[in-house]
């Protein structure tokens, strides 16, 4: 039973690891209006497909908007 645990929390603290290295702050990439269909952008973090979600920027930053 303690090998088991031993293993889940190894595992816990690679999963923990790996989600602290993604990051996505849509600066650049989306589209600025919605499109009607799947579409695939290039960001930062890689190929995202999108449908009827944009990029909106105010107080000057950029947002994801649906």
């Amino acid at each position: 039973m303690q090998r088991i645990s031993t293993l889940l929390a190894l595992i816990l603290c690679v999963i923990m690891a790996q989600a602290a290295s993604f990051t996505e702050d849509f600066q650049s990439g989306l589209p600025t209006s919605a499109p009607s269909s799947e579409t695939t952008v290039t960001l930062s973090s890689g190929d995202w497909k999108i449908k009827g979600v944009y990029g909106k920027n105010d107080n000057s930053s950029m947002r994801l908007t649906m």
